[in-house]
């Protein structure tokens, strides 16, 4: 009976020391992914500020350029698109 009885602890101890290891492990294999994506953190903040630093130098090029007006008053403006938007330009007036 108490070869009985100390098998049963012996194989309840075996259960709980292997739902321990295996909760360890999942716990290492998360903080591994976690130190990962913080390798990332420091990039991503600069490139952030980087990308709102440009946007914000494009927001006042944008405005300054919306001022600006055609010499003769009888030209019109013409917004330009594309890589080499540098603002509107002048062209002849519309024939209409």
């Amino acid at each position: 009976m108490a070869v009985a009885l100390l098998l049963a602890v012996g194989g309840l101890y075996g259960a709980l020391v292997g739902q321990l290891k295996s909760a360890t492990d999942e716990d290492e294999s998360f903080v591994a992914l976690e130190r990962h994506g913080v390798a990332y953190l420091r990039p991503l903040s600069r490139l952030v500020g980087e990308l709102t630093a440009a946007q914000s130098a494009a927001v006042r090029d944008a405005a300054s350029t919306r001022s600006r007006r055609c010499p003769t008053s009888t030209a019109r403006t013409v917004p330009r698109y594309g890589p080499s938007n540098d603002g509107p330009t002048c062209a002849p007036p519309s024939t209409r």
